[in-house]
């Protein structure tokens, strides 16, 4: 009975080592996605900022950072072209609707 009682535990124990340890792996898995994708943006602001990238400046931008960036415009193209795909895929296109206190 305690061998029983002993294995089953263990089983148990198992189970939870399993479940925490993938905890930690998604955890893990996110903070260097994260790392990877700042440090990518970063080289690339850089090298459009320094100029070594051969590529010229575009008027309106410091490096990859547009001067005057419309956050209600970049969300309204959003909506169009997600309307768009999703029409394509779905066949009718949802109503959404986007609101700003831009003026």
């Amino acid at each position: 009975l305690a061998a029983r009682l002993h294995a089953e535990g263990g089983e148990a124990d198992a189970d939870a080592d399993r479940t925490q340890q993938r905890v930690i792996d998604t955890h893990l898995d996110e903070f260097f996605l994260a790392r990877i994708g700042q440090r990518c943006f970063l080289i690339e602001h850089y090298l459009a900022s320094s100029g070594s990238s051969g590529a010229e400046q575009r008027p309106g931008f410091s490096g990859i950072i547009q001067s005057r960036c419309s956050p209600f415009e970049v969300v309204e193209q959003a909506e169009a072209d997600l309307g768009e795909i999703w029409g394509e895929i779905c066949g009718d296109i949802p109503l959404l609707g986007v609101r700003s206190d831009e003026t």
